[in-house]
């Protein structure tokens, strides 16, 4: 199952529906981001800031992803926290975890 949700998360980049680094906390302000997914190793610091723009913001998020998985299923190196942008891939990335993906 939790090829199916890496699989998911790299269909969404190839369908350019992701966003992260600085672009991901521009997009907050927009409301285009309907999902945050964030690396298990991500710093204190770094998790303390996304979760206070994330609750502010009202945005769902999942924590504690394997990070090596993560950035081997967007296809960059170093990527802690990814923001999904399309409602849709939202919904299909919850349903895999609700059937037990992660």
């Amino acid at each position: 199952m939790k090829d199916k949700f890496y699989n998911a998360i790299g269909l969404a980049r190839r369908a350019n529906k992701i966003v992260y680094g600085e672009t991901l906390y521009a997009k907050f302000k927009t409301n285009n981001v309907y999902l945050v997914i964030v690396a298990a190793d991500i710093s204190e610091k770094s998790l303390i800031r996304l979760k206070k723009k994330l609750d502010f913001y009202q945005i769902e998020y999942i924590l504690d992803v394997d990070s090596f998985a993560l950035t081997n299923a967007i296809a960059k190196d170093n990527i802690k926290a990814i923001g999904i942008v399309d409602e849709n891939f939202k919904n299909l990335i919850l349903n895999i975890i609700r059937e037990g993906g992660v």
